[in-house]
């Protein structure tokens, strides 16, 4: 991975609990979650993640700039086939970058069940939460997590990235939410 800039960006957006987020988008805490659950700050910000020989279900997609499309075969079929069967281990979509247009979505799977594409994942990550109110700002994202990382010593392999809210529940929240799980050596 390439060594991070020394200086770092400016994040004028810090990321907010899913409480903060709830109360700042909806202004009213009592209200339920219709699609999406923020993120919780308290849960990825700066964590160490073991993961050994974790499986995850695989899919190619396509993507620009870090941003995943065409992802609505995958919503509509494969996802409630592994959510009916009692396969999904954890309800978070990650992202693994292949090159600028292209990308894998990986959803953790508790076990291998007919055809699927499956791949397995192993090391230590450590994760931050950024938010803000574009997509756009996700290089600069990136290059905050990459010197987070150079400050720690961490050598980055790659990294995984989550998008914790869907589209609409972009524009319902007036914000945008991303993990950035970065594998460390």
């Amino acid at each position: 991975m390439k060594k991070a800039k020394q200086q770092k960006t400016k994040n004028n957006d810090p990321a907010l609990s899913a409480d903060e987020l709830k109360q700042l988008s909806m202004g009213n805490a009592e209200k339920t979650y219709e699609c999406c659950v923020p993120a919780d700050k308290r849960k990825y910000e700066n964590k160490l993640w073991n993961w050994k020989n974790r499986l995850f279900f695989k899919a190619n997609i396509a993507q620009l700039f870090h941003m995943p499309s065409g992802m609505d075969r995958i919503m509509s079929n494969d996802y409630p086939r592994l959510l009916n069967s009692g396969n999904v281990a954890e309800n978070i979509w990650l992202i693994r970058e292949k090159n600028a247009f292209s990308a894998e979505l990986l959803i953790p799977i508790k076990r291998k069940e007919g055809k699927i594409s499956t791949t397995i994942i192993s090391g230590r990550f450590v994760s931050k939460l950024f938010q803000g109110k574009s997509y756009k700002q996700t290089n600069e994202w990136v290059k905050d997590m990459l010197y987070y990382c150079e400050t720690k010593e961490y050598d980055v392999k790659k990294l995984l990235f989550f998008y914790p809210l869907c589209p609409k529940c972009v524009k319902k929240y007036k914000a945008v939410q991303a993990v950035i799980f970065a594998q460390i050596g």
